[in-house]
């Protein structure tokens, strides 16, 4: 029988051992999961760590459109359209598991 703790340790080495894209996937899921069951603090913490996230020196004019994205989805979170950032989050994790999260993934599928 698996404890909590044991859970939560199972799932913090999870997070240790992911690669950077499998996070950002993994923080899209919370957010629409937040945003879908309205959870406005969990889609907030989620969309906060998304904007933490971006490279904006690298990222360049991409990840000064997601920022955009981002700020958007809160100022919807804060004004209660959990649907719309639902919508959005979803969309946008749909891509990057199409582009960087299948690009991350694909050498260890050729392995």
């Amino acid at each position: 029988m698996s404890s909590p703790h044991a859970l939560r340790q199972y799932q913090q080495q999870a997070v240790r051992n992911a690669s950077p894209a499998a996070l950002i996937d993994k923080l899209y899921g919370i957010g629409v999961s937040a945003a879908r069951s309205g959870d406005a603090v969990r889609a907030r913490r989620a969309l906060v760590e998304l904007i933490a996230a971006l490279d904006l020196e690298r990222g360049g004019e991409m990840a000064a459109t997601l920022r955009e994205l981002y700020t958007f989805a809160l100022r919807s979170v804060n004004a209660g359209d959990l649907a719309i950032v639902a919508e959005l989050l979803g969309g946008l994790r749909e891509a990057w598991r199409a582009g960087p999260l299948a690009a991350d993934r694909a050498p260890a599928l050729a392995a």
